[in-house]
Parts: C-alpha cells; sequence; structure tokens
C-alpha cells in the first residue's frame, strides 16, 4: 500500500519539478526582457544627451558668430577680424549640429576585437620566439604627411633598432640577427591620429605632452576612469598611474591604453618609446614608459647594412625564382 502511494507521489513530484523549471525560466527569460529594454532605454537616454550637449555647443559657436558679424558692422576698424570671428562661430557651429553621434557601439565589441588581435600576436610572438619587449618608433614624416609609428619587437636579447624602412615591413632585417623582429601596426595608431586632429595645439615637452595624453585617456577616449602622470625628465622615464582601465589588463599585449600612450610620446618627441612595466598598485595599474630624446633616427642602420638588407632580399627572391624555374621544368 505504501508503496503504491509513494509511486503515485513521484510522478506528482516530479510534474510539479516540471512546472517549477518551467515558471523559472519563464521569470528568467522576462527578467532578460526587462533587462534588454531597460539597456536599450539607457542607450537611447546617453545618446540624446550626447547629442543635446553637442547641439548646445553648436548654438552657443551661432550666437558667437552672430554676435561678431553685428560688431563688424558697428566697428569698422575691427570689422576684418569679426568677421573672421564670425566665420569661424558659423562654420564651427554647423559642424557640430549636424555632425553630432548619432550611433554608439557598445563597449564589449571594441573588446571583443582586442582580445582577437591581441591573441593573434601574442601566439605569434611565442611561436617566432620574439622577445616581450614593445619598441614604438616613429617613422620618418613625408613632407607634412605623419608617416605614423610601427610597434617593433624584437627577436635577440641584445637588439638593435632597425631602420624605419625595415621597419615598414612585417618581418624586419630577418637576415640580421640583432635587428630581426616583427613590427605591428600599434592599436593606439588611429587613436592617436584623432587625439591629434582634434588638438589645437601639441605640447613637445614631455611632461606636458604626457600631461594631455593622460587627460585624453579619461576625457576624450574613456580608457581609464582617473589618469595621473608622472616625468622624471634626467631618467628618461614616464609613468602614468590608471584606475578602472578597460580592455583588460594593461599589461597585455599592445593594450589599447598604452599603445596610444606609447604612440603619442614617439610620434610627439620623435624618439623609440619603450614599455618599460606594467605593475598592479594599489588603485590600479602603474605604466612606466622609457625614451631617449637624443637617440631618435640615431640607431638607424647605415647604408651600407640598409643595401645588404636590400641584397638579402634579392638574392631570396631570385633564390625563390631559380627554384620555381627547377618546379617547372
Amino acid at each position: 500500500m505504501s508503496t503504491d502511494t509513494e509511486s503515485n507521489r513521484r510522478p506528482a513530484e516530479e510534474t510539479g519539478d516540471g512546472q517549477d523549471r518551467t515558471q523559472d525560466g519563464e521569470q528568467l527569460r522576462g527578467r532578460i526582457a526587462v533587462l534588454e529594454e531597460e539597456n536599450r532605454r539607457l542607450r537611447r537616454e546617453y545618446l540624446r544627451a550626447r547629442q543635446s550637449q553637442y547641439r548646445r555647443s553648436a548654438v552657443a559657436m551661432a550666437i558667437v558668430g552672430a554676435v561678431a558679424l553685428t560688431g563688424a558692422g558697428i566697428l569698422p576698424a575691427l570689422r576684418e577680424t569679426l568677421l573672421i570671428l564670425a566665420a569661424t562661430g558659423g562654420f564651427g557651429g554647423a559642424l557640430l549640429y549636424f555632425l553630432t553621434p548619432d550611433r554608439l557601439v557598445p563597449a564589449s565589441v571594441g573588446q571583443a576585437t582586442y582580445a582577437a588581435y591581441r591573441s593573434h600576436a601574442t601566439a605569434l610572438r611565442g611561436e617566432l620566439g620574439l622577445q616581450e619587449r614593445s619598441i614604438y618608433v616613429p617613422l620618418e614624416t613625408a613632407g607634412e604627411t605623419d608617416a605614423g609609428v610601427r610597434l617593433f619587437v624584437p627577436h635577440a636579447v641584445d637588439w638593435e633598432l632597425p631602420d624605419t624602412q625595415s621597419l615598414r615591413e612585417t618581418f624586419v632585417s630577418p637576415n640580421q640577427d640583432p635587428r630581426r623582429g616583427v613590427a605591428f601596426t600599434p592599436t593606439g595608431l588611429r587613436l592617436w591620429t584623432a587625439f591629434s586632429r582634434g588638438t589645437a595645439t601639441l605640447a613637445d615637452s614631455p611632461d606636458q605632452l604626457a600631461a594631455q595624453l593622460g587627460e585624453a585617456v579619461v576625457e576624450q577616449f574613456e580608457l581609464a576612469r582617473a589618469a595621473d602622470t608622472d616625468v622624471d625628465e634626467p631618467a628618461g622615464r614616464i609613468s602614468i598611474v590608471v584606475e578602472d582601465v578597460s580592455y583588460g589588463a594593461p599589461s597585455n599585449f599592445d593594450h589599447p591604453l598604452v599603445s596610444f600612450v606609447a604612440v603619442g610620446l614617439a610620434r610627439g618627441l620623435d624618439t623609440p618609446v619603450e614599455v618599460v612595466s606594467v605593475d598592479t598598485v594599489d588603485d590600479g595599474h602603474r605604466i612606466t614608459l622609457g625614451y631617449d630624446e637624443s637617440a631618435a633616427y640615431s640607431e638607424s642602420a647605415p647604408d651600407s647594412e640598409s643595401d645588404s638588407d636590400s641584397a638579402d632580399s634579392a638574392d631570396s627572391d631570385q633564390s625563390a625564382g631559380s627554384a620555381a624555374s627547377e618546379a617547372d621544368s
């Protein structure tokens, strides 16, 4: 009798557990739907706030332009200056009004993209036996054009800096042991380009330039919640303490924050910049970068060695051609 009762009770309990799981699943899906809707609402609100901020600035610039234009009609002695100011205000206002941001990309998209790049580059460094060192080298500018910066990862322990022409290639100086390595396009290069285009005056002293870059890290690109820079010019060291960093630990390969600061220093000071260390501190991370302004381009390879690279390359091409001919025959 008791056996029959238990056998009857067990299906009922199983049915009850199944109903509970179904209810839990429905509640979970309901909560996810609410959170997704709340996320969309917050993004719309944030975008609206950004657009409102830009448009208030546009109206302010337009008012300045209108006042300047009125003043140009009243004050003939200052007419030329006021007309220039009016044109600047009107043009700037129009740009701000019509070029306000209209789309937000979630941070997770950038993080996923960087994670794939980091994984690939780290694997490449390990498989090729490269050193765990990162040197950001400014390339020589062609006239007024910024030729950019390359991230050089050397192969030899006692490495030497290749000439800038060799750094334009991915596999650098393959036939010269001290200068052999791999060169990457840094993740921070485009950030530096955007920063330099939007900054009226770029500082040329290490302390002021570091302060500008630290402010951009927080205010412009939101790569960290706080950044504090410290410069030791006699030692050629710049330290930046950052808190609440985006894109994971800044010790990762070519981290966007480290890359942006290093590229900015390399380009702004026109000298190679090496990532010396990334240490964990109480409130975040301390990133130390080394530079030597007197070493700018001084370690470029002599012409004879550049010619050696070219000759080696030509020999390789000739060998490849011979191999291809033998294969055809």
